[in-house]
């Protein structure tokens, strides 16, 4: 009876391990976690961001009646 306690022990302490030390889904975590930092950078600055693009929209718009 001791041998099998020590058999799953070690069964379950190696697959924890294993699972552990899985790196599969370490690229979705890292996509889903820069495009949260993107999306919070754009609403930080979200007031000026429209002011630039406000402005360079009104210089193309100068430039194209002054053409």
């Amino acid at each position: 009876m001791k041998k099998i306690i020590t058999t799953l022990k070690y069964k379950f302490t190696n697959k924890l391990l294993n699972f552990a030390s899985d790196s599969r889904g370490i690229g979705t975590i890292e996509m889903v976690l820069l495009i949260v930092v993107i999306l919070g950078i754009l609403v930080l600055f979200r007031d000026y961001i429209q002011a630039l693009i406000a402005t360079i929209f009104s210089k193309i718009d100068n430039q194209i009646n002054n053409f």
